[in-house]
């Protein structure tokens, strides 16, 4: 996903980045790696694209008891 973030349109590269941001928080989420999940989905709720699912995702996320302090 990475890769693909080098996408030259912004709202495409942002896309990208906030869907790598977002399954990257829910992989430190599910390995137990609190403090990363939350700055990851911190990451995603401020600057995902408003219309993006994802950032949505995160949003309810960082609302999880045990996900941010």
């Amino acid at each position: 996903m990475a890769t693909a973030a080098d996408e030259p349109s912004s709202k495409t590269k942002s896309a990208w980045l906030c869907e790598a941001n977002f399954d990257t928080g829910e992989l430190a989420h599910q390995r137990g790696d609190k403090d990363e999940a939350a700055r990851l989905f911190r990451l995603g709720a401020a600057r995902c694209p408003q219309d993006l699912i994802k950032r949505d995702g995160a949003m309810a996320e960082l609302k999880t008891p045990g996900v941010a302090p």
